[in-house]
């Protein structure tokens, strides 16, 4: 089933809330910002333990705002799994559907076909304070799935374990959600981590939803300056925009000017002339080289460099700011692993993301 939040608010002293999004059913959202941004917030509004000022919550065709938690047949995953140390594997899962009144053997076949689903087949008996870290966390992901819920939320559920298990995990909780087709929404500040996992990111910030869209798009073609700062490593150069030319019907090349240089530039988006503007580009996206100057770079001097096995990482230094570089092993051989040396960062044309200083001031 889908699921819907139109116009929906609640204020906190810190920031107001205000939430427009939907899920396409058996699809995978996750909520993706720093901590504090609202991102459990809005995950309790949907469950129903917190109720909005205004708006709706919509499951399918259903309103569920005025609903009561256990009316909603929402299952939840919390950070902290939030088992039951009294009860066995066993008595775990199946705790839901006895309060639902399931006849006995049928808990018994939706146990085992969900330990089944986990890979935790034999594990009925098992204390769950004597599991691991990533068994307790599949079995809180069982009892969540045991009901047959609509909708499926979870809270950060790989934060406290170490990064490698996170990595295993993470693709376990796909492969369930897409085994068992059920809209889903999670809940990250890991971008890593959203994604890996994601049909589509909604970046948050500050009780609001900055952009929507696939994993590609989110890092590829952030809108805002907070999602390309927030999401992946990037580079930033503030300028002013000197002058529009129209190409092709939707296209625009600017010529933005910075302390760095003159930069061109293509967008889709209109930008008056004079206005200000923020350049951006991935360090992964950009060259160096040695050799005199081009258009669409930047000289400086290397302040850094870290080998981090299948990249470099190399800082330089410039008149007005310092920038990253990404490169191959091969690129680390070179003279660019030499503090001093003197660079100059290419940036492709089509790498470069033209951005309003101020986001409100797109047009």
């Amino acid at each position: 089933m889908s699921l819907m939040l139109k116009n929906v608010t609640k204020q906190y002293p810190e920031f107001n809330m205000a939430l427009s999004f939907f899920v396409e059913p058996g699809k995978l959202l996750t909520l993706l910002g720093p901590s504090g941004c609202g991102k459990t917030t809005t995950l309790h509004l949907i469950a129903g333990f917190i109720s909005p000022d205004s708006g709706d919550i919509r499951i399918g065709s259903e309103s569920i705002a005025a609903r009561m938690p256990h009316e909603r047949n929402i299952g939840v995953v919390f950070q902290d799994y939030a088992l039951f140390p009294n009860l066995n594997v066993f008595g775990n899962i199946a705790f839901g559907l006895r309060m639902h009144g399931w006849e006995r053997g049928k808990i018994k076949r939706r146990v085992a076909e969900l330990l089944e689903l986990v890979r935790l087949s034999g594990f009925e008996s098992r204390s769950v304070t004597n599991l691991s870290g990533g068994e307790q966390q599949r079995i809180a992901l069982a009892r969540a799935l045991a009901p047959r819920p609509r909708l499926l939320l979870l809270d950060e559920p790989l934060s406290a374990l170490d990064a490698k298990l996170r990595k295993e995990l993470r693709s376990e909780i796909r492969r369930i959600q897409q085994e068992v087709r059920l809209t889903t929404v999670y809940v990250t500040h890991d971008q890593e981590e959203a994604l890996a996992l994601s049909d589509n990111i909604a970046v948050m910030n500050r009780g609001r939803i900055e952009q929507t869209g696939s994993p590609y798009d989110i890092y590829n073609e952030p809108q805002t300056l907070f999602v390309a700062g927030f999401v992946g490593m990037s580079n930033k150069i503030h300028g002013k925009i000197a002058g529009t030319t129209k190409s092709g019907a939707v296209e625009y090349v600017f010529e933005v000017l910075t302390p760095e240089g003159k930069f061109t530039v293509h967008s889709r988006k209109k930008h008056a002339p004079g206005s200000d503007a923020t350049i951006v580009f991935r360090p992964e996206k950009c060259t160096l080289d040695q050799n005199g100057g081009s258009a669409n770079s930047i000289s400086g001097k290397i302040t850094a460099f870290e080998y981090i096995g299948e990249n470099m990482i190399v800082g330089v230094q410039t008149k007005h700011g310092e920038y990253t570089a990404k490169l191959s092993p091969l690129d680390g051989r070179s003279s660019f692993n030499q503090a001093g040396a003197s660079v100059r960062i290419f940036i492709p044309r089509e790498h470069i993301k033209l951005l309003p200083a101020d986001p409100r001031s797109a047009e």
